[in-house]
C-alpha cells in the first residue's frame, strides 16, 4: 500500500470515529462573540498497523468534559468498529482506542503468576478472576459486591477445570477466612480439597447435600440476628462494629441439574441465593443447560455472574447468559 492510499485510510477512519462522537455528543458546546461551535476531542494519532489488521486511535477529549462520558458511551464503538477493540484512559483526558479488523489476536498460554494474583486481588473480599486485557492486566469481581456465580457448559468445554480454579483462588486468597461446601454429584470434580482444613465436606449425595444445605441456611440467619442485634445490614458492617470476623461460606455444586427433582435442595438454594449476600454465603452453580426445568427464575435472577463456555449452539448459550 502506498502512502497515498495510507493517508486515504486514515482520513476514513477518523471520520468514522467523529461520527460515533458526534452521535452520543462527545463534544464540548463553544460560545465565542455570539457563535456557537463544537469543539469535539483532539485526535493525537490515528495509526493503521496493516500488517497486524489493527488502527490505534489517540485522542484528548476537551477541558471540563468528564471522562466517564466516553466510557458510558462505549456502546457506539461497538456499533461501529464491532466488539473488538479496546479503550484504555490515561493521564485523565487522553483515550487510546485500538481497533482489530480481524476480530482481537489469539490468545497465548502463559504461566500463571500467583504472586502478581495475590497482589492484584487485594483490593477484593472475595474475589472472582474474569480474566486478562489486552495488557495482561488481571480483572476481578467482587463476589461480595455482585453475588453468586453461574458455570454453564457441555461436558468437555472446560467448566470444571475452571470451577476448581476458582475455588483454588479463593482459597488462596483467604485461607482461614473461608470455608466451603462442595457438592460433587458426578463423584469426579472435587476430590483435591476434601482434604483442606476448610472444607466442611464434599457430598456426593443428594440426602447429606441436603442436610449440608440446611446447616448453610440456617448459619445465614443466624448472622442475620447478629446483625440485628448489632444494628448493621451486612457481614462487612458487622466486622467493622464489633471487630468480630465471621469466616465467608462459599457453596459450590458441580451438575446442580442433578438436583432439579429434589424441592428441598433447590429451596434452600433459593433462599440462600436471595439472603446470602449480606450473610457472605456465596453460591457458585454448575450445569450443561441452564434452562427453565432447573433453574427457577428466582435462583437464576440471583446468580449475577455467568460464566459460559462452548454450548451446543446460541441459543443455549443465550440462555446462560441471560439473553434469551
Amino acid at each position: 500500500m502506498n502512502k497515498l492510499q495510507k493517508y486515504f485510510y486514515k482520513k476514513r477512519f477518523k471520520s468514522d470515529l467523529v461520527k460515533c462522537f458526534r452521535e452520543v455528543g462527545l463534544y464540548k458546546e463553544i460560545k465565542h462573540k455570539g457563535n456557537s461551535y463544537k469543539k469535539f476531542p483532539t485526535f493525537h494519532d490515528v495509526n493503521p498497523d496493516f500488517d497486524k489488521d489493527i488502527v490505534r486511535f489517540t485522542f484528548t477529549i476537551p477541558v471540563g468534559m468528564n471522562p466517564e462520558k466516553v466510557t458510558k458511551n462505549e456502546w457506539v464503538f461497538v456499533q461501529m468498529f464491532s466488539q473488538a477493540y479496546t479503550l484504555d484512559c490515561r493521564k485523565n483526558r487522553r483515550f487510546v482506542l485500538t481497533v482489530y479488523a480481524k476480530g482481537f489476536p489469539p490468545l497465548t498460554a502463559k504461566p500463571f503468576d500467583l504472586d502478581k494474583y495475590r497482589m492484584q486481588s487485594l483490593e477484593y473480599r472475595l474475589p472472582l478472576l474474569t480474566g486478562y486485557d489486552d495488557k495482561n492486566n488481571m480483572h476481578f469481581v467482587d463476589l461480595l459486591e455482585d453475588p453468586h456465580l453461574l458455570v454453564m457448559g457441555e461436558t468437555g468445554s472446560g467448566k470444571s477445570v475452571y470451577l476448581r480454579s476458582v475455588l483454588s483462588f479463593l482459597f488462596l486468597h483467604l485461607k482461614d477466612r473461608i470455608e466451603f461446601v462442595l457438592g460433587d454429584l458426578k463423584r469426579s470434580e472435587f476430590f483435591l480439597f476434601r482434604n483442606l482444613p476448610t472444607v466442611r465436606g464434599v457430598y456426593h449425595d443428594g440426602n447429606k447435600l441436603k442436610q449440608a444445605l440446611k446447616k448453610v441456611y440456617d448459619e445465614t440467619m443466624r448472622r442475620g440476628d447478629l446483625f440485628d442485634e448489632a444494628e448493621v445490614p451486612n457481614i462487612k458492617d458487622y466486622e467493622k462494629e464489633t471487630g468480630i470476623k465471621l469466616p465467608y461460606i462459599v457453596v459450590a455444586i458441580d451438575e446442580v441439574a442433578l438436583l432439579k427433582d429434589d424441592t428441598d435442595c433447590m429451596h434452600y438454594l433459593e433462599r440462600i441465593s436471595c439472603i446470602g449476600r449480606s450473610a457472605g454465603v456465596i453460591l457458585i452453580l454448575s450445569l450443561q443447560r441452564a434452562d427453565a426445568k432447573v433453574l427457577d427464575g428466582q435462583l437464576k435472577i440471583n446468580l449475577t455472574n455467568r460464566a459460559v463456555f462452548r454450548t451446543a449452539d446460541l441459543i443455549n448459550s443465550n440462555i446462560g447468559l441471560g439473553a434469551g
